[in-house]
């Protein structure tokens, strides 16, 4: 199998005094871009960023307990209107990947009302899919944190977090049908 390479601009995304700033390097000089304002972004520190194959740069992060997603396509100078992935029990800790053909997959954990991670993609229609399940914490005092998700070469997608009340980090690979296996990497 032959792998396409393909050259991206660095995109950062930071948290600077309540504001939502996108910061790029196109291998010369950096280029800031607020993205969102307010109070709301001062204490949401978690933030995602991932570059869809065909180059758009997607965004989510925590506002007022809303979890929000953002686009800008690639040649494009502006970002899409926030989408609400989540208007509540967000734990701060969201990722964000595409998969092979374009798909933003989105996760999150929740805490309160019902301990576990979850997960969102939007299909190439352009609808959002209703919320899945990837893994059922034992408490809420067990919720999930510090995801991190990626696609691999044949199309699979990834996800890592940590089982917080357990100190354990689990890594969940989607299957058939929406599922996921899930495997334990780290035990305390």
């Amino acid at each position: 199998m032959r792998f396409q390479q393909r050259v991206y601009p660095l995109v950062l995304i930071v948290t600077l005094l309540g504001n939502f700033v996108s910061v790029t390097n196109s291998f010369a000089t950096w280029t800031p871009t607020q993205i969102a304002s307010g109070t709301g972004l001062s204490n949401a520190p978690h933030t995602a960023v991932a570059i869809s194959p065909n180059g758009t740069v997607g965004i989510v992060y925590v506002k007022h307990d809303s979890l929000l997603f953002q686009e800008k396509v690639s040649g494009s100078s502006s970002w899409t209107p926030p989408y609400v992935v989540m208007n509540q029990d967000t734990r701060g800790s969201a990722s964000l990947a595409y998969d092979n053909i374009g798909q933003p997959w989105i996760f999150y954990c929740r805490a309160w009302s019902s301990a576990q991670l979850e997960w969102k993609k939007r299909s190439t229609s352009g609808a959002w899919d209703g919320v899945g399940v990837v893994d059922n914490f034992d408490s809420p005092a067990d919720f999930g944190t510090g995801t991190s998700a990626a696609v691999d070469a044949s199309g699979t997608m990834h996800v890592v977090y940590v089982r917080w009340g357990m100190h354990d980090l689990y890594m969940a690979t989607a299957g058939p049908n929406n599922s996921w296996s899930l495997q334990g990497i780290d035990a305390d």
